[in-house]
């Protein structure tokens, strides 16, 4: 799409942020999980964002990675292919202590039940 609407001085940007710092991670939208507390730590601020999609427009960039877990994810993908790294998250994920907080969540509701 990009190529297609250059000639119309029409910029096309793909934006992929690290975390952003926004209302995501408030209240009990984050259900007090660990992974995401360790992004709320590490998120960027909204202006941040802003500031590096308006710094890109017309510089012939068409996506623009902002901060460390996209710049990690796309380096990973490129070493690791996406399908055996579904595999493996699939095969581990029980071992992750939010998965057995909400199988043990589950089991306490099935009790109630």
């Amino acid at each position: 799409m990009a190529a297609e609407v250059k000639n119309e001085g029409i910029d096309v940007l793909v934006m992929h942020p690290s975390p952003v710092d926004t209302n995501f991670y408030n209240a009990d939208t984050a259900h007090k999980s660990g992974s995401l507390g360790l992004f709320r730590k590490t998120a960027t601020a909204p202006t941040l964002i802003a500031d590096v999609m308006f710094s890109s427009v017309g510089q012939y960039t068409v996506v623009r990675e902002q901060g460390y877990f996209s710049i990690s994810l796309r380096l990973l993908l490129k070493l690791v292919d996406p399908n055996f790294l579904a595999t493996i998250i699939a095969y581990t994920s029980h071992l992750s202590a939010e998965w057995k907080k909400l199988m043990a969540e589950r089991e306490e509701s099935k009790k109630r039940n």
